[in-house]
């Protein structure tokens, strides 16, 4: 992000907002942020802090979040540390069935299998494959059978194998015959990337047009939603409780690739999530229910 004071370059104040979100932690040490301490050990919250002069910017969600208050006991009774009991593993097995063939394999045989398995699917001979190939017939190369094709084209020690081979290819398995009859084409693994991105193509624009569109609103949303910025000023909060007397304690913001992760910290009950919590505290600090219940209540006085 730019330094302070110095305005950000025309277009990207949008992208400047979320990469000052995002900035990497220098090595300077952080000044705490000041907030409830709790009275026993908690759980761990592993976030990611972010620079102070980033997170304090004034174009920074953090820069201007007030302390807020929570129910610190019923909090600690979920989140408080607790030994972790050790489960034991089951050994997985395996168990497999060799392919049988009265044909001479060059492959192995979870090659000769799987090669098998598409060239059965396609309904396509290996010189039938040859042929769409050598003339590029997109009638018969459709985006599936090309993408596919390309996975089962020789690797460079199938190729030594295959020039080896001196005998007739009908005595090979269709697998093998297939590698020997397409696989050998001269760059025939870039013809045919070539051949699928030409029929990609349209689609890709599209997607990736959707995509920035997509973004922009998103982006958009980002910047103007004040429960967005309510969420992370309460995760923020509840994190350097969890955190207290740590070198992750007192932050004064975080990596929001954290909010992903909220649901896989269990409460001590096993049952409620760092993610339910918080979306409970939500809806009770909730501006809007709030002034409703006010606005009953003098309703109900007058």
């Amino acid at each position: 992000p730019p330094p302070p004071g110095v305005p950000p370059p025309p277009g990207l104040d949008l992208v400047s907002m979320m990469a000052s979100m995002t900035t990497n932690m220098p090595n300077t040490p952080m000044p705490k942020r000041k907030g409830p301490t709790p009275t026993q050990p908690m759980k761990r919250l592993h976030w990611r802090q972010l620079d102070v002069k980033a997170a304090l910017s004034s174009e920074s969600v953090w820069c201007d979040m007030e302390p807020l208050s929570f129910d610190k006991d019923d909090f600690e009774r979920l989140f408080k540390l607790k030994k972790k009991t050790k489960k034991k593993k089951k050994s997985p097995t395996a168990s497999g069935r060799q392919a049988k063939s009265t044909k001479v394999a060059l492959l192995d045989s979870k090659r000769e299998v799987n090669i098998g398995i598409l060239l059965s699917r396609y309904k396509m001979s290996p010189e039938s494959v040859r042929e769409a190939v050598e003339s590029i017939d997109l009638g018969l190369l459709t985006q599936d059978r090309l993408a596919g094709l390309i996975k089962i084209l020789p690797t460079e020690d199938e190729i030594k194998l295959l020039r080896n081979y001196t005998g007739p290819p009908h005595l090979l398995t269709d697998a093998s015959r297939f590698q020997l009859v397409v696989g050998l084409i001269p760059c025939v693994k870039t013809r045919l990337e070539h051949v699928l991105f030409m029929c990609q193509l349209p689609e890709i624009f599209l997607k990736i047009r959707n995509s920035l569109r997509t973004v922009d609103k998103a982006l958009s949303a980002v910047r103007n939603s004040p429960s967005l910025k309510r969420l992370l000023h309460l995760v923020l909060s509840i994190g350097n409780v969890m955190n207290y007397n740590t070198r992750k304690g007192g932050a004064h913001g975080f990596d929001i690739r954290l909010l992903v992760t909220l649901k896989s910290l269990k409460a001590n009950d096993r049952k409620t999530s760092l993610l339910e919590y918080v979306i409970k505290l939500m809806e009770k600090t909730d501006p809007k229910k709030q002034n409703q219940q006010q606005q009953q209540q003098q309703q109900q006085q007058q």
